[in-house]
C-alpha cells in the first residue's frame, strides 16, 4: 500500500547538505525515531543524513540508512522522513523472512497496542494498515496512522507524525503540505 507520497519520497535523489535548515530538520528527525522505536532500534549518533531539498513537485526529506542485529540476523532499516511523514523500510539477507507483526512489536513503542490489518495479499506482496477503529481520528498518534506493505526483499510502514488530541498542527501525507520543511528553520 505505498501511496503516491511515499512512492515519490522513497524515489527523491538523496544527497549530504550542511545548508541552513537541515541541521534543525535532522534534529527533529532523530526524535521522531525515538519518539516511535524502542531504544535498541535507535540509530547511532555516527549514522549519515542524506537530505533532498524541494523543488517543482517534490519536497524536503531526510534519508538515513543504517544496519542492525536481532536474533534472525541482520537487518537494513532505512528511514524517510518530511515534515509530516515517516515512512520506514526494513530489509534482511535474500530468502531471509520477515513477518510484519512481529517485526512492529519488536521495533515500534507501544507495541501493545499494534493490531495490524491485511487488506490485500497477491503471493509474497501484502498490505493492510494498523487497526484503529473505535479511537476518534482527533485522538490518533503516529501509531493510529501505520499503514504497512511487504514484499519477498522489504517491509515497509509509512505513518504521519502525528502526537494525540493535542496537537494543534495539520497533519498531512500529501505533497503540498510537505513541500518546506528546511526554510522553517532558516
Amino acid at each position: 500500500m505505498v501511496t503516491a507520497m511515499t512512492s515519490a519520497v522513497l524515489a527523491y535523489p538523496y544527497q549530504p547538505s550542511e545548508r541552513k535548515g537541515v541541521p534543525d530538520a535532522i534534529q527533529i528527525a532523530g526524535q521522531w525515531l525515538q519518539e516511535i522505536f524502542k531504544e535498541p532500534w535507535w540509530p547511532s549518533d555516527s549514522v549519515h543524513h542524506l537530505v533532498h531539498h524541494s523543488n517543482d513537485g517534490t519536497c524536503d526529506a531526510v534519508k538515513i540508512t543504517y544496519r542492525a542485529r536481532d536474533a534472525a540476523g541482520p537487518l537494513t532499516i532505512t528511514v524517510f522522513q518530511t515534515l509530516f511523514l515517516i515512512v520506514v523500510t526494513i530489509g534482511r539477507e535474500p530468502g531471509a523472512k520477515l513477518e510484519v507483526l512481529n517485526l512492529g512489536r519488536r521495533l515500534f513503542r507501544h507495541s501493545e497496542r499494534l493490531r495490524f490489518t491485511l487488506l490485500t495479499q497477491a503471493g509474497a506482496e501484502a498490505t493492510g494498515c494498523q487497526e484503529s477503529s473505535g479511537v476518534p481520528y482527533r485522538n490518533y498518534d503516529w501509531l493510529d496512522t501505520i499503514q504497512w506493505w511487504s514484499d519477498e526483499k522489504l517491509v515497509g510502514f509509512e505513518m504521519l507524525k502525528r502526537t494525540g488530541p493535542w496537537q494543534g498542527t495539520i497533519v498531512r501525507p500529501e505533497l503540498e503540505g510537505n513541500r518546506t520543511w528546511f526554510a522553517k528553520f532558516e
